[in-house]
């Protein structure tokens, strides 16, 4: 290995080590920074405008690309595989099922909302991985665009509390808006207030006029719902 190599693994582990030590391994939050952390390795050049750190920058040669040898670059991403799928299955797992049980008790009896409600909108949205993130962009467990979780003050949309909050917040005030109908409000969820007004959509009988995608969605939570998950 170069010492260029030694130095930069040894300078991301001390950082990683920090920002654990910080927040607790078992974080969403260092899954992400993880992640980060090994594409700028791996010579991610958006990751070289976002940072400030010298040192990070320092990990790059002239050209933008990563100095890191190609087995180094192998390893690196082989550990950063292995940690992000052992973090998955434990916040997946019994750990975290309490955190989002808790996390959705808290919302309901907050914001009025059925916890069987919200949970059948997890489902869809997530099958309740509080790592989701969609193509589009939509993050965690209630599935939120930067957009709306910045709306709803939720600062790390990976959190399972801030995210369950804030997705409740924003299914209450649907169905505020929308007479209390669940279908309605899932329909808003799914395809935006504004994409379900402008279609001329009123009640549940005229979802029909809405995206397949929106019809497929409202009925699935539904069911979710009926079934009392």
């Amino acid at each position: 290995m170069r010492i260029e190599d030694t130095q930069n693994v040894l300078f991301m582990k001390m950082f990683m080590d920090s920002f654990s030590n910080q927040i607790g391994k078992d974080s969403p939050a260092f899954s992400v920074m993880l992640e980060s952390m090994s594409k700028a390795l791996e010579g991610n050049e958006s990751f070289i405008s976002q940072g400030n750190s010298s040192q990070i920058k320092n990990m790059y040669s002239s050209e933008g690309s990563s100095i890191l040898s190609k087995d180094m670059q192998n390893t690196v991403s082989q550990i950063r595989n292995e940690i992000s799928s052992e973090m998955r299955n434990e916040i997946k797992g019994g750990n975290s099922s309490d955190k989002i049980n808790k996390a959705i008790k808290n919302a309901a009896a907050k914001y009025g909302v059925e916890e069987s409600f919200i949970r059948a909108v997890i489902m869809q949205e997530s099958s309740f991985d509080p790592l989701s993130k969609s193509s589009a962009g939509a993050m965690g467990l209630m599935q939120l665009m930067p957009g709306t979780a910045a709306s709803l003050g939720v600062t790390n949309a990976y959190d399972i509390d801030q995210n369950v909050d804030g997705g409740t917040k924003y299914l209450k005030g649907l169905l505020e808006s929308f007479g209390n109908c669940k279908e309605m409000a899932l329909a808003a969820y799914n395809a935006g207030p504004n994409g379900v007004r402008r279609r001329g959509v009123t009640s549940p009988g005229e979802i029909y006029k809405l995206p397949r995608e929106t019809r497929g969605y409202v009925d699935k939570v539904m069911k979710y719902y009926k079934g009392a998950l």
